[in-house]
């Protein structure tokens, strides 16, 4: 059987300004060690989140949320981790669709949070999301017109990396990533 090509379905940014510098953050201990309620505290899509281990020795973060009326459960599997640079990988579920029917949605999910330093005292937090499917059921549903003309992702990114970068900086002062 033939593998299908994966399609981007989706795509979100957004920045944030950090009012520490660059060099007194850890993103990748910030993403990994974020607590349920913390991630609650960050979007009222927020559902809630753990944390854990894979037998291989990655970190994973596993997390529940609603975007746009869709129920999502993401498992971000570390790939790349630096104090300025996180990008893990999840192979999600989302369940979407209306009253007539709800479809289990397979998507692939690239999370990436990146900080660049804009002075001697302040930084850029950026967080990136793209959204992929290879399954054509979907696809098929997405062709449909939206009633609509909102992106419910970007909505989402708006709402959550402006408290996501005040998470990092409190928890920065405070001297967590030491």
């Amino acid at each position: 059987m033939e593998a299908q090509q994966m399609v981007t379905i989706a795509q979100g940014a957004q920045d944030a300004v950090i009012n520490l510098p660059m060099e007194s953050i850890d993103l990748a201990t910030w993403f990994f060690t974020l607590k349920d309620e913390e991630y609650a505290a960050c979007s009222s899509g927020h559902n809630g989140m753990v944390q854990g281990r894979l037998p291989n020795g990655n970190r994973v973060s596993v997390s529940v949320e609603t975007i746009g009326g869709d129920f999502i459960v993401n498992n971000f599997i570390e790939d790349v981790s630096r104090r300025d640079y996180v990008r893990a990988v999840s192979f999600t579920v989302a369940w979407t669709g209306g009253e007539d029917e709800v479809y289990m949605a397979p998507l692939k999910i690239t999370w990436e949070l990146k900080l660049t330093s804009e002075s001697a005292q302040s930084c850029m937090l950026t967080s990136s999301l793209t959204a992929e499917t290879a399954d054509m059921k979907l696809l098929s549903m997405l062709q449909e017109p939206s009633p609509s003309s909102s992106d419910p992702l970007q909505e989402h990114f708006i709402a959550e990396t402006p408290r996501f970068a005040a998470d990092i900086e409190r928890k920065a002062r405070m001297g967590i990533f030491d």
